[in-house]
């Protein structure tokens, strides 16, 4: 890191009986650090999900006078907690010749070698891409990772010279996650019996999915009798005028818009779930 060097002048004069004094202007001068180093770290995700992949850039700049040895950039990936895994061969050197890949000396943290020599005033940008933890704790909000640079005087092994740090602090997306699975109460069936499919929707995002319509072609001769929901212990039962049933006998519910289906959002006990069930009679 420079230091600054500032001076002004002072003068006294006589004029005539009488004396007079000025003060110039202050000046500036930066006297460079024979070594030191600086960091700089973005990031080209505004937010996360659980499971998905941060990519950052990560620039070291020798700010000194005399060439730096070894030099490398560390990543706590998140702390303690480790919240962030390293994305294997994600790590790359960006220079105006291209991007070279590099391969870590450690995962955990993460330490990323990205000069062997750095020239003074030379700066250095290294790529890569850490994954959220699928299984991240709900009440994680946000994931602040922090880097610094490693560098070494006069050659590989000689004395340490590190960087401030820098964080990058990323909070959770908000965000609807929906899967759906099907199933039915009977694997045989006759004529006239009745048969009814059970839609198990959940939701492990941290907003509620709001106007879901299930679509399904169901089987031909099936009759639909009732259909019905539950949310969070909430029945909504639909009437004829809440969905509708096309010549191939593909359901689409609900429309109209005036009735929706809303499945909730995560909570600390699980997923948001809804359950809906279509009974009919197989006429076949």
């Amino acid at each position: 890191m420079a230091t600054i060097l500032n001076n002004f002048a002072t003068l006294t004069y006589n004029s005539g009986d009488d004396t007079g004094a000025a003060t110039s202007n202050v000046v500036s001068t930066n006297l460079l650090d024979s070594y030191a180093l600086t960091v700089d770290k973005v990031s080209l995700n505004e937010d996360w999900r659980p499971g998905e992949n941060i990519t950052y850039l990560v620039t070291v700049t020798n700010t000194c006078t005399q060439p730096l040895f070894a030099v490398s950039v560390t990543d706590d990936m998140g702390g303690a907690d480790a919240p962030l895994e390293y994305l294997e061969r994600s790590a790359a050197i960006i220079s105006d010749s291209g991007v070279t890949e590099v391969t870590p000396t450690s995962v955990s943290p993460l330490v990323i070698p990205v000069a062997d020599v750095l020239s003074a005033g030379e700066s250095v940008t290294v790529v890569y891409v850490a994954q959220v933890a699928a299984d991240i704790a709900d009440i994680v909000e946000s994931i602040t990772n922090t880097v610094f640079a490693l560098g070494r005087q006069g050659s590989a092994t000689g004395v340490a010279v590190e960087s401030d740090t820098d964080s990058v602090t990323l909070p959770r997306a908000d965000f609807a996650q929906v899967d759906i699975v099907k199933t039915v109460d009977k694997a045989v069936v006759s004529s006239g019996d009745t048969l009814t499919y059970t839609f198990t929707i959940e939701n492990s995002g941290n907003i509620p999915a709001t106007n879901v319509v299930i679509m399904d072609t169901l089987p031909a001769g099936f009759e639909i009798t009732s259909i019905s929901s539950v949310t969070n212990g909430v029945i909504t039962v639909y009437d004829e005028s809440d969905y509708t049933v096309s010549a191939d006998n593909t359901l689409i519910l609900p429309t109209g818009g005036v009735v929706t289906i809303t499945v909730p959002a995560r909570t600390a006990q699980g997923n948001g779930v809804t359950v809906v069930t279509v009974t009919g009679v197989v006429t076949g």
